[in-house]
């Protein structure tokens, strides 16, 4: 029952809530790409991983991994600390819900739904400032403020052969992107001036990947189209809300590979890379790439020390940003450590993973952003699976006695 109250948690606030960062009002930040919360403590890497249940979106052809139903989703949240070159600092709180999955196998086939956090941005900053206004100072606090977003909902098909497995996704992408100015005069006099740009946009892609398992190697490779979102935007203030022109926003296409090596029954290493086609938009003069990699150390159920039963995994990360500052490039890198906590019920773990983190560097872009985000997730709860039996089918005597005389 605890297992099931923890994942529906996960998916009734799927989507709610994003992390921040102070290079959101330059571009588009984060970028998370559906790992599950076993990858996020390996570096943000598995996407090769056919050696467990694999739930993460990045590839289609990963759900070969699993024979029967599977619901996961993870969490992540934690603290994230931003500062600039003249030492000005403050720390903020971030969530984000990196993906939610639901498999269910047929014979070879694999079908699957899930939702996912492609990437955004969110920051709100403030300022103390006064205007002078007939010899008197006015004081008033500014506040501007960008809310970045873009979520994709995946319906999944692969096809489980003892060639090669095969993946197709139908991606369906929503994003917005909202920029608000509000000048909060400290004397009721005054009205407040709000403006606010509000654009949604939404747009289907596609997905398609193979995967493999060879002995002790298992490797897999993906391909996700370009996609430009459409759609409508707004300019509000105090006094009026009036439709602009037409909004467009374009994600670029994506290429994605990894290799997964069993070096023992206990021990594991997976690497993968990632390269996506930003050059090709508007705007954009480079394309950015991960790389990421981790070992981790699966020990079998039932050893005679409960240190030796605990599942641990560790790894790091580094990212481009698609985005320049000062003409220096960008690049976010991390370290990751992992564990699983296995429930009574075969197949049903909780994974927990930590990322420490930093992003740009306050020298060279002028800002900086390091955090440390923990992240929580489930995956088992096979609810077409008919309850285990604990006890065996035994035979009731029947009374011998027939009664006083």
């Amino acid at each position: 029952m605890r297992f099931k109250i923890l994942s529906l948690m996960i998916v009734l606030i799927c989507g709610q809530l994003f992390a921040g960062s102070t290079f959101s009002f330059h571009d588009t930040p984060e970028r998370q790409f559906g790992y599950d919360a076993y990858s996020a403590g390996m570096g943000y890497s598995g996407s090769g991983d056919l050696f467990r249940v694999n739930s993460s979106l990045v590839n289609p052809a990963l759900m070969a991994s699993t024979g029967s139903v599977v619901f996961s989703g993870s969490a992540s949240f934690g603290n994230i600390k931003y500062k600039d070159s003249t030492g000005n600092s403050f720390d903020g709180d971030g969530f984000v819900i990196p993906q939610f999955n639901v498999i269910i196998p047929v014979k070879q086939q694999r079908f699957g739904f899930g939702v996912s956090y492609w990437g955004g941005g969110n920051f709100e900053h403030y300022s103390r400032k006064s205007i002078s206004v007939g010899g008197d100072d006015v004081y008033y606090d500014a506040i501007n403020k960008i809310e970045s977003s873009i979520n994709t909902a995946h319906l999944s098909w692969a096809l489980k052969t003892s060639i090669v497995n095969i993946g197709l996704g139908a991606n369906y992408y929503i994003g917005q992107h909202i920029r608000y100015y509000k000048n909060d005069f400290e004397s009721t006099s005054y009205i407040d001036a709000v403006y606010e740009t509000a654009e949604f946009m939404s747009k289907p892609g596609f997905t398609i990947g193979l995967s493999k398992k060879l002995g002790n190697l298992s490797m897999a490779v993906a391909f996700a189209s370009e996609t430009t979102l459409e759609g409508n935007s707004n300019f509000n203030t105090v006094f009026s809300r009036d439709s602009l022109k037409n909004s467009e926003m374009t994600l670029p296409s994506h290429i994605n590979a990894g290799i997964a090596w069993r070096i023992s029954p206990q021990f594991k290493t997976t690497a993968d890379f990632h390269y996506e086609t930003w050059s090709s938009i508007d705007n954009y003069d480079n394309d950015t790439w991960q790389i990421g990699g981790g070992a981790s150390y699966d020990p079998q159920w039932g050893q005679n020390r409960w240190y030796k039963r605990i599942p641990l995994r560790t790894g790091a990360y580094m990212r481009q940003l698609p985005l320049e500052m000062n003409n220096s490039k960008v690049y976010e890198q991390g370290v990751t450590f992992g564990m699983s906590i296995p429930l009574k019920t075969p197949g049903k773990h909780v994974y927990v993973a930590c990322n420490l983190f930093s992003r740009g560097d306050a020298d060279k872009h002028g800002i900086q952003d390091t955090g440390m985000f923990f992240t929580v997730g489930t995956v088992g709860f096979d609810i077409f699976k008919p309850r285990i039996r604990r006890t065996n089918p035994r035979d009731i005597p029947s009374s011998d006695n027939k009664g006083i005389n």
